[in-house]
Order: C-alpha cells, then structure tokens, then sequence
C-alpha cells in the first residue's frame, strides 16, 4: 500500500503500513542485509536505516582518513525487533571537496581486525586514523562507507572534548580536522544548562512532510502557529520539568541570519529521497544547510555552532524499521516526519544525544518503561514520564540530593523522594534523596546498582510500569540499564555474594507514607543493609531519619 496511506500517517502512526510491510519485508531488523546477518561488507540496514548503503558507490582507495567516532542508535518501531548499534565517522570539513562539516560515514566495523574498537568508550571523544582508507562514496555529500584499513589504523582520543560540550561561537572561521590533525569543531550536547537547538526541516522534490514547519515548531518548541493552541507538553517541557530546569533546550538563533526562524530552518534538497537511506538524505540536508548558512549568515558549521541538530525528513525514506535516531553522544538527531511531533520521541533521542544508552528490563533493551530511554510514551502529549534510577544518576540532574551507599551489617536508612516532589522543592535536601548508588564489583564493567522511588505524580505522572514503587537498576555511563527489581513496602531485593564478601546485599522497603499537597513530600524509607545470616527485621532495629517539612 501507500507509505502516506492506512494508519501510517493517520491517528495512529504504529498501525498500518508503519508496523506493515517495510518492518518485516525486506529492509526489516532481522533481514538479510541487517548486522546481525551474515557481517555484509557494505553494512545494510544495521541501524534502524541511518545505513550508507546505496547500489551505485565510487570507490576510492589509499585514502587518509582521520574523523570523529560516534554510535547512532535508533527507536524501533517494532520493539521487539531492535537494531544493534552502528558506528560512524564524523568528517571534519577538510575532507569534503568544498569545506562541508559534519558529513557521516559508516564504518564497516568487520573489515577491521577483531577487537579493534573494543577498547573505545565512544563517549564524544574518540576519533579514528587512518593513512590509507578504502572508501565507497555516495555523491554530492551523502557519504559513504570506510571499507576497511589499507595500512596504519589508529583509534585516538580527541584533544579537550568531553560531555560538557565546547562553547559556541557563531562568528566561528573554520577549525581544521581531517588530512592528518584531530578535528576540535566537535560538538556534544550538554546534561547541564541551556541548550540551544536547530530543526532541520527537509523540503526534498518529490515528497512532503507530514506537517508544516509551523505545526513542528509548535510541536518542539511550543511556539504556535496564528490562531491555533499551543502545544502543551514537548521535549522542551519535560526536560525542564523532568531536571527542574537544570537543562533547557531553546530555539536557536543567529544574529541577523533570517533563514532560521524560532529555532527552525527550512532546507529545500534538489533531489528525490523515495527510498534514499536515511543516513545519506540526512547527509544531504545538512550539506544544503550549511551551504545556505554560508551564503545568507557568514560562516556556520552546524557541527560546532549549535549544541543539537535535529532533522525531519518524509517517511518515503527508508528508515530500516526505526521511528527516529541519534548520535550517542553527539549534537545530530534524525526522525521520520510522523514521529518528529511525539514528545517520547524526541526525548528518547535527545537522551542518546546526551549519551544514554537504552533502559531493558529481562532481555529487551527498550523494555524499562519506566524510563524514556526505554519507549514507554509514542504520543504527542505524553504520557509524561522522566527516567529511572541509573539514567538518573547519569544525568546528573539530581546530584546534590542523590549519594552513594557503601552496605554495611548494621545497615542505613534513607528517605526517598520521587522527582515530583523534588522538582517543587516539597522536601529537605541533605535529608531526602533522590537517588541512591550502590556500588558493586561482581557485576563487574563499573556497573552500579540504583534505588529510586517511581513516584507516578508531576512530570512522572504518566508512568505505568512499576508504579508508585521502588525501582532498581543495574547500569553505567554509556551503557544499557537493566531493571533489576520493583519493591513495595515490606519487600526485599537480595543480592547473594555482595562485592565477593559473603554476604547478601538487602534493600528493604520499610514504609511509604504519603504526605500532603502542601508541605510535605510522599517518601518511602529504604534500608540497605548486608546479611550476615542473622537477619532480622532491622527496618524495626533502625532508626528512621527525621521527617522535616518543607523547604518552600
């Protein structure tokens, strides 16, 4: 049927033909061009259709490249069927023939030796050499595919980067890269502070977007079109509310750069993108972008010049199956038009931007839907939901109210609060806490357990799966969390062999009173102690910390 036909662009945009034939046909997660089969040399359809693949490549060879390392991870539209994770080269703009930044090229990671990049962090300061490249090229700037290493591949870390980002300067001349020195016009997207964000809005000549430019802006931005409502929940609301302020996204600006209106840029493309990669139309767009940039606005790159990029472009792309993707970390965004309005969505790759992998539960890694980095909210609205306890922590939003826990027999209590409570400030820092780490060894990769009471109220309220309850989660920096255990009160989780001591590790829910709307928080009070084999009810034995009212 028609890619704009059924359910696919009507009210429900998983039905149809977006869950149809194009998820399970051909292009599908699990077929034969997929990563996961049979290691083709050109990479397929590996990441949710951010591939490079195309049937007509030139080829260059002894070519030197040196580029920044990212991973692009995608939201399924079919969860059960992910897509592993592909890496890429970013190219500095010394290696396109006019200057051009950003431009992505897929690693083809099976003609390298075995374990060649498993050593990299992939944490936006990695970058890749290598003195004599194969390279498959799509043309005028689509990218292309690094086949391999001729002679002397070398992974590198990048010189003064780090997930912090670097400060922009919109009056920026061009800072090198490729041919032989690391580039330093990488941008990666804060946790902390004002982020400033461009919607690349592609106009290709033979299809549409599902929206105007004037609904997305709305949609993103809640800036509404003349007459109409404005949109009530966005990426930009729930990241301010989910971080109480502590990250805000804003439309970018230029000074006297008319092309981008209210954080938005329209890019009209002179080419066809009807089942054109992902991956290479977003190339496009961006290469057109900076090309209408240099003319209008001086020179802009969008790779250094603004924290997130974020692309729509039609659904007659082929997307592989995925709703949308990201750089992880990094500063680019892509979504298929009919997904580009939903707040989950947005949020989710915008996570990945900041550098969160996915939130499983079992052996599904999207499966946490108590956080948005598993994917738990498709509607434009909501449901609201923030993150769970190891997403949490990463994002450091709660820091100063979250602390480490080292187990011990005679054990500790801790009062915790759900983030709607703290985002009102209905609770006392230095007694309440938000989230709680605890470190083990066993588990082995820095993994850590986390403790958060999912408190489904405020900027949580839309959250179904373990409601109301305590959650734990296994998880680190850059990695997929896993839930472990949700926990209501009188309920234990136990980790047998804590830290190779001999003992269990408890975490013991002891109470969970509901306080008022006014003054004072709902908490559940946490015991984590370690076994010795003597266990008794220590929730009884311990002594709860203080109750305080507020601090407004």
């Amino acid at each position: 049927g028609n890619a704009r036909g059924g359910n696919a662009r009507g009210g429900n945009a998983r039905g149809g033909n977006a869950r149809g034939g194009n998820v399970k046909g051909s292009n599908n997660a699990k077929g034969g061009n997929n990563a996961k089969g049979g290691n083709n040399a050109k990479g397929g359809n590996g990441s949710g259709g951010a591939s490079q693949r195309k049937q007509a490549m030139k080829t260059r060879v002894n070519e030197p490249v040196l580029c920044d390392l990212v991973t692009v991870e995608p939201i399924m539209i079919n969860a059960s069927e992910p897509e592993p994770e592909t890496m890429f080269c970013v190219m500095d703009g010394d290696y396109e023939s006019d200057g051009i930044n950003g431009i992505m090229y897929e690693i083809n990671r099976t003609a390298f030796e075995p374990g060649f990049f498993d050593d990299l962090e992939l944490d936006g300061t990695d970058s890749l050499s290598i003195a004599n490249a194969e390279v498959d090229l799509v043309e005028n700037h689509g990218g292309g595919i690094i086949g391999g290493a001729v002679g002397g591949a070398v992974p590198l870390k990048q010189r003064g980067m780090g997930q912090g980002g670097r400060p922009k300067n919109h009056n920026n001349k061009g800072r090198g890269g490729g041919h032989g020195k690391l580039s330093n016009s990488r941008q990666l997207s804060p946790r902390l502070g004002v982020s400033d964000l461009l919607v690349l809005y592609a106009v290709p000549l033979d299809v549409q977007n599902y929206k105007t430019i004037d609904q997305y802006r709305n949609d993103i931005f809640g800036i509404a079109p003349s007459g109409e409502v404005q949109d009530p929940v966005n990426v930009i609301t729930q990241t301010e509310a989910c971080s109480r302020g502590k990250l805000k996204y804003v439309p970018a600006s230029v000074s006297n750069c008319a092309v981008i209106v209210n954080g938005m840029m329209n890019v009209p493309i002179d080419k066809n993108v009807t089942g054109e990669e992902s991956g290479i139309v977003v190339n496009w767009v961006q290469t057109k972008a900076q090309e209408i940039l240099k003319a209008t606005c001086g020179s802009i790159n969008l790779s250094s010049d603004f924290n997130q990029v974020m692309v729509i472009a039609p659904e007659e792309v082929k997307w592989g199956g995925a709703a949308a993707w990201a750089q992880m970390p990094g500063y680019l965004s892509a979504f298929r038009d009919v997904y580009a309005d939903r707040m989950g969505v947005q949020l989710h790759e915008f996570g990945h931007n900041l550098g969160m992998h996915h939130s499983g539960d079992g052996t599904l890694p999207y499966a946490d839907h108590s956080c948005m980095m598993g994917n738990p909210s498709y509607g434009d609205n909501g449901p609201v939901i923030c993150f769970n306890a190891a997403k949490s922590w990463e994002t450091g939003w709660y820091a100063e109210d979250s602390t480490t826990v080292i187990p011990s027999i005679s054990g500790e209590s801790f009062q915790l609060v759900g983030v709607a409570d703290w985002v009102t400030n209905t609770y006392t820092s230095g007694t309440h806490k938000v989230v709680l780490r605890i470190l083990d060894e066993t588990i082995g990769n820095d993994l850590s357990y986390h403790v958060i009471y999912n408190r489904a109220k405020g900027p949580n309220a839309g959250v179904k799966f373990a409601k109301d309850k305590v959650t734990i989660s296994t998880g680190r920096l850059r990695k997929t969390s896993w839930h472990q255990a949700e926990l209501i009160a009188g309920q234990v989780f136990r980790k047998d062999q804590y830290n190779n001591s001999g003992q269990t590790l408890v975490v013991k829910v002891c109470e969970m009173p509901m306080g008022t709307e006014d003054n004072m928080p709902d908490t559940a009070r946490v015991l984590i102690y370690l076994d010795d084999g003597t266990d008794t009810d220590k929730c009884a034995d311990a002594t709860p910390p203080p109750t305080p009212g507020s601090t407004t």
